[in-house]
């Protein structure tokens, strides 16, 4: 959500679209991110414009919108989904509260609003990890979303160092925050064993990546910023 902006029957749009491939019997974990402003094509139900973002709240299913992002990524991406997880930013700072601070890598000085991080290694509370991973403005995010996708892979990083030392009954304590904040179509009890499967992967089966493209304006350089995936320059 952002401020003075009205949204289809009160929801918002995806701020943050990650493919996660989660091989159980390889214990292999690859995540894909999708940048919010890929462009999907006029056919797509987008609130006219164009972005992926806009689909969860713009397609056909009213009751479940989730599916409307899901049809775009299968017939789109040629992903298939089994499965759903949405967190709305309140769930991330209460699993960041949760856990405790995570030691995060700032990979530029950020400053905006009134908040600011400063370069280097520094730990985060959910309040400083909730304008790490959303900002998108100031020196160094000329092309906005895209470096900012660059910084959500610093905190995914520090994310999952920080719940290699989890303990069964660490999970557990994560279990209400899950029940109470994310909308998913996985139980608790198969959350539950998901993630302590997760405690036996190894960084380097971890893979992070972001669908490649480029960013820029129409041709008339008007309109909205848009990704173009699969285009290089």
């Amino acid at each position: 959500y952002e401020e003075g902006r009205d949204y289809q029957e009160g929801l918002g749009n995806t701020d943050m679209i990650l493919y996660v491939s989660y091989d159980l019997v390889e214990n292999r974990m690859n995540m894909l991110q999708i940048p919010r402003d890929s462009y999907v094509g006029e056919e797509v139900p987008s609130s006219g414009t164009g972005k992926i973002n806009a689909a969860l709240i713009s397609g056909a299913d009213k009751t479940n919108p989730i599916n409307n992002l899901v049809a775009v990524v299968e017939e789109q991406y040629k992903l298939p989904v089994d499965h759903y997880v949405s967190i709305d930013m309140d769930a991330m700072k209460a699993i960041v509260d949760r856990l405790g601070p995570l030691r995060v890598y700032v990979p530029q000085e950020m400053e905006h609003a009134g908040s600011y991080l400063p370069q280097g290694w520094q730990w985060l509370d959910s309040n400083a990890a909730e304008f790490f991973v959303r900002n998108r403005y100031g020196a160094g995010f000329e092309r906005a979303d895209i470096d900012r996708l660059d910084n959500q892979r610093h905190f995914y990083s520090a994310l999952f160092r920080r719940f290699l030392n989890l303990t069964p009954g660490d999970i557990v304590q994560l279990l209400p925050v899950f029940e109470h904040y994310c909308n998913t179509d996985i139980g608790l009890r198969d959350i539950y064993d998901l993630c302590f499967s997760a405690l036996k992967l190894n960084a380097e089966n971890v893979v992070f990546c972001k669908v490649p493209g480029v960013t820029g304006l129409d041709p008339a350089g008007q309109g909205p910023s848009l990704y173009v995936v699969g285009v290089s320059r």
